[in-house]
């Protein structure tokens, strides 16, 4: 019956995309996956059919939606997932996609695919490389020796965002700090920008909370500590935000240049060298510390143990003295210390030193130095190379068809450059090319829609929406497109645990396979089990028994939908009704599936009693975008010519949203005695004379009344 709707939607188009389509337009997207494993898992159903439920919802309400589907398919996981299963990344890769994309159709996914795209094609990556050319002529792409954070076991450089406590967030490895030539995105000079933005935006106030941390603003000062010596440099360059601590000191602590352990260990070793305090004359010792963050401020700190936390720790640890002394005014410290605005945030690194991605588009030539590929040159095509295992360089650079070229300025000969473009900056704009998927010509157009609902993990916070901002506001500036945020609202969902509350994983044994429950009960039952069993901005412990509860619950929808029915519907049924309508629109509209759900019970269980045709179409048409095949194969048993979708969402009738006469319970002493039925609007006094049988040959002392619920009397 599944393959029947689908079916008819291909034939009929019934999710096709029309940009001038009727009604105000709304872009719903969710985050594209990584085609790097086998198929989608339960966490990808857990974001994309509650989304789609929601994306359908608003259609039914009128909007032009648009929500289209595609692939971020560059990048590590692609390329280990190959080399693990020796096979070549484009081969894995295109294999992936179509399993995957057969799953997002047997979920029932609106998606027109006519606007799918894949990050790893020519078409696409030909606008990557574009955007870094645009990047590198305003001056924000550049490279530099710097010192990196390197992963010996990705054999890559990582960002500073993709380093969780010391070790790469992709393969736990204990990450290495290397001075390398490196490509770097300028994120810096839009720190202020990104700050500024942050308070307009629809977002769960964690994740605005955790990029304004990330981004990290001090107001501070830098003091210049003189070294102790001859043969050293000559000053020491501390950032500190306390500034008024200086007469404190008793100790400079600098980041370790390997940083071979976790950041949050505290361990330190004594370099031999002092720095004199400009403040008291004091000599200084000057340790490394891991604790330390070589790339916040100067990777130097005063170490002030009386006035911080971890410094009292580090000194503790090593014997080293803490002094208490009186703390500095401005006007003090000002004479030693420069006022300082300083991030944490530092500039992006977009080089990797790995295969699957996309080329960075510069020449060096021996004359002209690193000459930008020409637009119109573009794209840079990523060879198919039958040899590309990590050995810590580029492996494009074992390619000298790809290697060697010409300079596009003087035409002298030049090379490539060999490394390729971190996947996040494919990500960063992929919003901007769907409404343009077909169009060859140019990467997107000015006139290019906002996101209005986007819908991903949080675990993206500081990565992707970080960048996508930054490549909005950067295209926005260069009057690319008209606005400066690219996802005004959005919304994570949770997690879908084990059973046992731990996080599912493939090493661990645990994960569940959504085919299998698709194959069982269709991917109706798993869509609804998914929006009813959790809530979905928390996700939880996974737990079949509710399964049943949904089945059954499809089956007595099924039976009333093609079962016999009454003439006229009870006062208690159209008041049943016109909340679950009033309930389910704002819960769908807010992403409440769980309580959407339970409200659509509530309803069919007031239709049983009293089955009416037209309550019975109301329910099936609310529950259209929850379960898109099987209302479609209801709507059809009750008579009418598919699609659901074409119909409007039902709106409730506010006369009946309260009812014209209640029942409450009666109680004496806080002891039910019974329950009678009033006027909705009956006031107390009215109350009290109906209730004259229970209070006969009773003095009363005391009346409460809670408005149609009950009345206590006490006696």
């Amino acid at each position: 019956m599944h393959e029947k709707w689908r079916k008819f939607w291909r034939e009929n188009n019934t999710n096709a995309y029309d940009p001038k389509g009727k009604g105000k337009p709304y872009y719903c997207l969710e985050m594209f996956s990584y085609p790097s494993g086998a198929s989608l898992h339960m966490g990808h159903y857990f974001n994309f059919a509650p989304s789609d439920t929601h994306a359908r919802f608003k259609r039914m309400c009128g909007f032009n939606v648009f929500q289209p589907m595609g692939f971020d398919a560059f990048g590590l996981p692609a390329e280990n997932h190959a080399l693990k299963t020796d096979t070549t990344p484009w081969e894995n890769t295109e294999k992936n996609m179509k399993i995957m994309r057969r799953q997002l159709e047997e979920l029932g996914g609106m998606y027109d695919w006519d606007y799918t795209l894949a990050t790893c094609t020519p078409e696409y990556y030909k606008w990557t490389q574009w955007l870094f050319v645009k990047l590198f002529k305003a001056g924000l792409a550049y490279q530099a020796d710097a010192p990196v954070n390197w992963c010996d076991k990705c054999k890559t450089v990582l960002a500073n965002e993709q380093v969780v406590g010391g070790a790469c967030e992709r393969c736990d490895t204990v990450v290495e700090r290397r001075n390398m030539k490196q490509w770097f995105f300028k994120i810096t000079d839009y720190a202020e920008k990104l700050l500024d933005g942050i308070d307009k935006l629809d977002w769960p106030n964690k994740t605005k909370v955790m990029q304004r941390n990330w981004i990290g603003k001090s107001e501070g000062a830098s003091i210049e500590f003189p070294f102790v010596g001859e043969g050293t440099p000559q000053t020491l360059q501390v950032f500190t935000t306390r500034p008024d601590t200086l007469p404190c000191v008793t100790f400079i602590a600098v980041a370790s240049d390997a940083q071979s352990k976790r950041e949050d260990d505290k361990n330190g070793r004594f370099t031999g060298k002092y720095v004199i305090n400009p403040f008291n004359g004091e000599k200084i010792p000057v340790w490394e510390a891991d604790y330390i963050l070589a790339n916040y401020g100067t990777g130097a700190i005063m170490g002030v143990p009386k006035h911080d936390e971890r410094d009292a720790e580090f000194a503790a640890k090593y014997k080293i003295p803490v002094k208490d002394e009186p703390l500095l005014k401005p006007a003090q410290w000002k004479k030693f210390g420069k006022t300082t605005t300083n991030y944490r945030l530092h500039d992006w690194s977009v080089g990797r030193q790995r295969y699957w991605g996309a080329p960075i588009p510069i020449i060096y030539c021996p004359e002209h130095g690193a000459v930008p590929v020409p637009e119109t040159d573009l794209p840079v095509l990523l060879p198919k190379l039958k040899d590309f295992k990590p050995r810590g360089a580029a492996p494009l650079a074992n390619d000298p068809k790809f290697v060697n070229t010409k300079c596009p300025i003087c035409g002298k000969p030049s090379k490539r450059e060999c490394d390729t473009m971190d996947t996040f900056v494919c990500s960063s704009w992929y919003y901007l090319r769907y409404p343009f998927a077909k169009r060859n010509d140019v990467p997107f157009e000015k006139t290019a829609p906002v996101v209005n609902k986007y819908i991903g993990g949080a675990e993206h916070a500081c990565m992707h929406l970080l960048y996508a901002r930054f490549i909005t506001k950067f295209l926005h500036d260069q009057k690319l497109i008209t606005f400066d945020e690219p996802f005004p609202s959005l919304v994570h969902q949770g997690m879908i645990l084990a059973k046992d509350g731990t996080k599912m994983s493939k090493s661990k044994g645990n994960t569940v396979a959504p085919d299998d429950y698709v194959n069982k009960y269709g991917s109706d039952i798993l869509r609804l089990f998914l929006m009813f069993g959790f809530k979905y901005t928390e996700g939880g412990p996974w737990n079949e028994d509710t399964l049943k509860t949904i089945t059954k619950f499809t089956e007595r929808v099924e039976k009333v939908a093609s079962g016999s029915f009454v003439d006229k519907a009870t006062p208690d049924l159209l008041y049943v009704q016109a909340n679950s309508i009033k309930s389910v629109r704002e819960d769908l509209e807010n992403f409440s599936f769980n309580t959407a759900v339970a409200r659509c019970m509530e309803l069919l269980n007031a239709i049983e009693k009293t089955p009416t045709k037209e309550s019975v179409e109301t329910l099936v048409l609310l529950l259209a975008p929850m379960l898109p095949h099987l209302c479609e194969e209801f709507w059809e048993m009750l008579g009418h010519t598919p699609s659901i979708f074409n119909q409007p969402y039902p709106k409730e009738n506010e006369k009946h949203l309260t009812r014209a006469e209640v029942e409450i319970a009666v109680q004496i002493n806080s002891k039910i005695v019974g329950r009678i039925t009033i006027p909705s609007d009956a006031h107390e006094h009215a109350v009290t004379k109906l209730c004259a049988e229970f209070l006969a040959g009773k003095t009363v002392t005391k009346t409460v009344y809670i408005k149609n619920r009950l009345i206590n009397f006490i006696v």
